[in-house]
């Protein structure tokens, strides 16, 4: 009977615990067998049953509770906790129940027996072999010459309440008694779902352990555990599916990372799987395959939804009493970790022209764009404009994409449905450009075609206007009528032009007409009016178009408040300064200090109080005006409810912590004044202000002790470079707190503290700070000892390293460049690109350019070409137009010009010539 020391078992997998969900982690830190253990009620039931076992008694639990709910996990962690000396036996070969009958009698003092899946051995054998175990075990705990054992069981509540039932009335037989007696009043209950404050301690464990964190964002209503146990499961039943229910999976994996929305249709996958079968898999298939397949991978497993579930729609009735739904034929829904997995691992295969064709016919039109960019990254120009065609918002991106094929003349339909669908100037510049507008008549036309069809915005002004003045000066009245409406939709220039228009013909009672035509719908116009109203000396009408403003208008109450003021009229001014006031914004705050410069500070705090019910920067307001005016006293008031918003920024913390310094809270002073600094505050200048003087002395530190403090907190979210610059410190000062901050784990104070000891000649120490550092898991310190390497001349230690970097940290890009970079200035080209490729493949873009021109120095234009292909197919953008330059550089013009025009098709091939779609 084989048993295991408790303490000796390295691998709790083997005691039946669901293998969980895994992510990819960067760093050398990989992470343990098990996610991080968050603690549920059911766990304290199970620890006190635990120390009654360890006190000397023997004790049976069964862990009762649905599939993946973490019944094993829970019965480990809490027999793990036994003392030393403690074993523990699985009873499973050669069979589960003739092991444990085989072996009972053997079990001693100080023995967990494992039984897992309890109905294997209580309701799965024979009924005599069943009843022989459940007296057995009960002869095992009442024997005080075996005691303590523990006996922990899981059951799934199904055969909890099978086993413990009394027979139905009648019934003679009573196959369960044993059990029964075994078991009653020994359960203990599994929640399906964790409480709101299991998924908090969830989240915060998730912090260490980002298996968790995947599991509370994607679990549904707090099944985390069944996430975490269920992924796995929904992974085995993908890669050992039948090919027809395989290439379902793989269809909706495809759909949804290329950028298909969750809901997708029975045709889509219906019509997209059949991309993923081959003509001999496609021609064994049933009839009836793909209800098959679908009940397949849409039935349970492991107690989580199956991976795909069919969405069912909430029928309505109308009117008419029809019922109506969501949808009108099947939906159906991936599986979060398969739509995760396929993100992960299909991004280098192709996905065949069945699915980009179903997608077309039976994706959701609102994820259109989305699926067009995916083509189009993946150079597939003609699906990309298919899908581009039918998208909301479509027009720009076809455009653009026909544009940058050379394709102007079919892009221009399409710039003009953009510039007729949004307001913005990118669109309607692109018409502009590409149109005959040399003359006033076809300026005009353009013009005309832009008033009537093209929504309005401000920052058309800059293309208009060259349009505008091609109809001639202002004063043709041809022009005229152009120049005005330009005007009325805010264009400055026009503005400025049509006015002094008006003012040289009208006078300036015809622009105050205008002015006041506009009214509301130009923001400006009353300020404007009111300026040439009193610079005509016509002061009253100022007051009264300004006192005439809408509600809203606080600009036009500052103006008049101003106004009134230098009247010398206060009691008015006063008044319509506090109606200013209420703004949070800068109108508010200038009215504010207009208030307190007259000794009506009590109406200017008002006023702001009011302003701060919508907005905190009142508060913020308030109390800087009052600082100014040396009133710190009543300052702290307005910065103290400053702080106490949510997430006050840091520099609020630290202008209250200023100010509860002014006013002597010290204590509280110096909380708030940390917090701003760990929050974020950066303040490296050596002078030190009066109030941190004092606040530094009650403290007994010292400008230096301060200096140094901020400089370590800022060092904590920033690189080093600027703290260490402005610290005029000694370099044996700025190396100790260099070296300080490396053995606390500051990603980047390695890098310094290395160039540090390598500017005094210290390479040696340099070279065993980043040794030592590597060796103790440091992020950085591979790549630091691959530099050292490299700079000394050791370029094949240095690669070891930059290897070691790639593979085992969190900078796998910046290794392979490093490496790929020290190689090509050693002349090595060959072994530069294969580091390039791979620094490219890990994410540097940046280094796709030079990867591909140093394939065509070492002329293997067919390789460069095949990645290029290699990397589209991951969606990589920017490929298509490279192939092309390696065609044309390789002396294949109409292959090169061909491919920039179409692009390729989904196998790879350079697609024929194809015609853009007209707009509808």
């Amino acid at each position: 009977m084989p048993q295991w020391s408790i303490n000796d078992i390295s691998d709790p997998l083997v005691l039946e615990i669901h293998r969980s969900v895994e992510v990819r982690t960067t760093g050398t830190a990989s992470l343990p067998v098990l996610p991080a253990y968050v603690r549920r009620e059911h766990d304290d039931v199970l620890d006190a049953l635990v120390v009654e076992a360890a006190a000397g008694h023997s004790r049976l639990v069964c862990v009762v509770g649905e599939s993946s709910t973490g019944k094993t996990r829970a019965c480990w962690e809490a027999v793990r906790k036994l003392p030393d000396g403690w074993e523990l036996w699985q009873p499973v070969a050669p069979g589960r129940g003739q092991a444990l009958r085989d072996g009972l009698a053997s079990v001693g003092p100080r023995t967990v027996v494992w039984l897992n899946e309890a109905q294997l051995f209580l309701l799965t054998p024979a009924g005599g072999l069943r009843a022989e175990l459940a007296a057995g075990l009960r002869e095992l705990l009442s024997d005080p010459k075996r005691a303590p054992v523990l006996v922990v069981a899981t059951l799934w509540p199904g055969y909890w309440h099978e086993l413990t039932s009394l027979p139905a009335d009648g019934s003679r037989e009573d196959e369960h008694s044993e059990a029964r007696a075994l078991l009653s009043g020994r359960d203990v209950q599994v929640a399906a779902r964790f409480r709101p404050d299991e998924v908090a301690a969830a989240r915060r464990a998730g912090q260490s352990d980002p298996r968790l964190t995947l599991a509370v964002e994607n679990a549904n209503e707090g099944q985390v555990v069944q996430y975490l146990a269920g992924a796995p499961a929904l992974l085995s039943r993908y890669e050992s599916a039948p090919v027809g229910a395989r290439s379902l999976m793989t269809a909706a994996m495809d759909a949804r990372r290329l950028g298909h929305g969750p809901s997708l249709s029975y045709g889509l996958l219906a019509e997209g799987a059949e991309g993923y079968l081959t003509d001999e898999e496609w021609d064994s298939l049933a009839e009836d395959w793909l209800e098959t397949a679908l009940a397949h991978v849409a039935s349970p497993v492991t107690g989580v939804r199956g991976a795909l579930v069919r969405r069912r729609p909430r029928a309505r009735r109308t009117s008419g009493g029809a019922a109506s739904g969501e949808f009108a034929f099947p939906h159906y829904r991936l599986a979060d970790y398969l739509d995760q997995h396929g993100r992960l691992t299909r991004q280098d295969d192709v996905v065949p022209s069945a699915l980009w064709e179903a997608l077309l016919v039976h994706g959701d039109r609102s994820g259109f764009l989305s699926l067009g960019e995916s083509a189009q990254n993946r150079g597939l120009l003609r699906v990309a404009a298919l899908f581009y065609a039918q998208a909301d918002g479509g027009a720009e991106k076809l455009a653009q994409l026909l544009n940058d094929c050379g394709r102007q003349e079919e892009a221009r339909p399409w710039w003009i449905r953009s510039a007729t669908e949004q307001a913005g100037s990118f669109a309607l510049s692109r018409v502009v450009q590409g149109a005959p507008c040399g003359t006033p008549e076809e300026a005009e036309e353009i013009l005309k075609w832009w008033w009537d069809e093209v929504p309005k915005e401000r920052s058309q002004g800059s293309v208009l206007s060259p349009l505008v003045q091609r109809m001639g000066p202002v004063d043709d009245p041809r022009a005229l009528l152009w120049w005005r409406r330009a005007a009325e939709q805010g264009h400055t220039k026009a503005e400025e032009t049509f006015v002094g228009h008006l003012r040289a013909t009208g006078g300036p009672d015809a622009v105050l007409a205008w002015y006041r035509e506009r009214g509301a719908d130009g923001r400006w116009c009353p300020g404007r009016a009111t300026d040439l109203l009193i610079g005509l000396g016509r002061a009253e009408e100022a007051l009264t178009l300004l006192s005439s403003s809408d509600e809203d208008d606080v600009h036009s109450f500052l103006r008049l408040g101003e106004l009134l003021l230098e009247r010398g009229e206060e009691r008015k001014a006063v008044e319509w300064l506090a109606r200013a006031g209420r703004d949070s914004g800068s109108t508010g705050e200038r009215a504010a200090r207009v208030l307190f410069r007259m000794g009506r500070d009590d109406v200017a705090l008002e006023a702001l109080g009011r302003a701060a019910e919508d907005d905190d920067h009142a508060l913020v307001v308030a109390a800087r005006v009052l600082d100014e005016a040396g009133r710190h006293a009543e300052s702290l008031h307005w910065w103290r409810r400053a702080a106490s918003v949510p997430r006050p920024g840091s520099w609020v913390c630290l202008q209250y912590a200023g100010s509860l310094a002014r006013n002597e809270e010290l204590p509280e002073a110096l909380v708030w004044y940390q917090r701003a600094v760990e929050g974020g505050e950066r303040r490296f200048a050596q002078a030190v202000d009066a109030w941190e003087l004092e606040l530094l002395a009650s403290q007994g530190k010292t400008a230096a002790d301060l200096t140094r403090w901020r400089l370590t907190y800022a060092a904590t979210t920033e690189l080093l470079g600027k703290p260490l610059r402005r610290w005029t410190a000694s370099d044996d000062e700025k190396l100790s707190w260099l070296l300080e901050l490396t053995e606390n784990g500051h990603p980047s104070a390695i890098y310094y503290a290395v160039s540090r000891l390598c500017d005094a000649g210290r390479e040696g120490e340099a070279l065993d700070l980043a040794l030592a550092q590597a060796e103790r898991g440091h992020d950085r310190a591979p790549g630091t000892v691959a530099e050292l390497y490299s700079e000394a001349g050791e370029l094949e230690s240095a690669l070891q390293w930059w290897e070691r970097s790639a593979r085992h940290t969190g900078h796998r890009s910046a290794a392979y460049s490093a490496g790929g970079r020290a190689l090509r200035e050693a002349g090595r080209t060959e072994e530069a690109t294969a580091w390039f490729r791979r620094a490219v493949e890990a994410g540097d873009v940046d280094l796709l350019w030079l990867t591909v021109e140093l394939y065509e120095t070492l002329e293997r234009h067919g390789e460069a070409l095949a990645w290029l292909w290699q990397l589209a197919v991951r969606g990589w953008p920017f490929c298509v137009g490279l192939a092309a330059d390696v065609l044309r550089h390789g002396g294949e013009e109409r292959e090169a010009e061909r491919l920039r025009r179409y692009g390729w098709e989904p196998d790879g091939s350079t697609a024929a010539a194809w015609t853009a779609p007209l707009p509808s």
